[in-house]
């Protein structure tokens, strides 16, 4: 939300500054363009766990440490902080052909104990406490290459 924000800031001044020029105009859209994009693979998601079946999902803007001790910084990945007095399961779904053997290393079967969080090496999270969804897809791409998402989980 912050990041978008700052997006639109950036467009609207140059709008506001560059009313007589096209140009200014079109440097302030891809400049406001160009910080949504970037931002998602330069402020990681921050998914919080206060109880089963309640996220609260917000992007690190600065820096910091959580309560538990452990610092948290910018780049690709994301970071789970369970409040619960459960463990945590975060597991991998594959779709089209995507399989355990051609996508070891995008696997994810690792559980997150109470009271403590975990950096993830993935830009996001997909789902939280629901069963991933099928995917239909149209498009052949994605079909061929496939697709892994994500899922957080409450252990039993």
């Amino acid at each position: 939300m912050a990041v978008g924000g700052l997006a639109l800031v950036v467009v609207g001044l140059f709008y506001l500054f560059g009313r007589k020029s096209q140009g200014l105009k079109n440097l302030g859209f891809l400049l406001g363009i160009g910080v949504i994009g970037v931002s998602r693979w330069v402020f990681p998601n921050v998914y919080t766990i206060d109880e089963c079946g309640k996220v609260t999902a917000e992007f690190l803007i600065l820096p910091t440490s959580t309560h538990y001790g452990n610092t948290m910084t910018y780049g690709s990945h994301c970071y789970l902080i369970n409040n619960t007095d459960t463990e945590l399961w975060v597991e991998t779904a594959l779709y089209g052909n995507k399989t355990a053997e051609n996508s070891a290393d995008e696997i994810i079967t690792e559980a997150v104990s109470p009271k403590s969080d975990q950096k993830f090496d993935v830009i996001s999270l997909d789902y939280f406490f629901e069963d991933p969804r099928s995917i239909r897809t149209r498009s052949r791409n994605v079909k061929e290459d496939g697709i892994v998402q994500y899922t957080v989980r409450c252990a039993e």
